[in-house]
């Protein structure tokens, strides 16, 4: 069995003790529940962002260039190592 890691960087603008959190998956876990495991670990974080298990509207999730959202990549298992951007959408820049 394989592993990936998520490592999730964190707006400044987003009330955080930390810039960035990070967490491995077994091959296959859909990349929104590994995004939802790893923001559950923060409570100011997951506060802010989470809501019933799922991410709140208002913020991007960036990866590669792509948003995972709207282009559905977040359904999909987890198969790569990622870096993902959480960006609120009125971040003012």
């Amino acid at each position: 069995m394989r592993f990936y890691k998520i490592i999730i960087h964190i707006h400044p603008s987003i009330p955080s003790d930390s810039d960035f959190l990070q967490g491995e998956f077994e091959e296959g876990t859909k990349l929104l529940e590994g995004i939802v495991s790893i923001l559950s670990k923060d409570q100011k974080i997951s506060k802010i962002i989470l809501n019933n298990g799922d991410i709140r509207p208002g913020f991007l999730l960036i990866s590669n260039k792509t948003e995972l959202r709207t282009t559905g990549k977040i359904d999909e298992p987890i198969n790569e190592n990622l870096e993902i951007r959480i960006i609120p959408i009125s971040h003012g820049g």
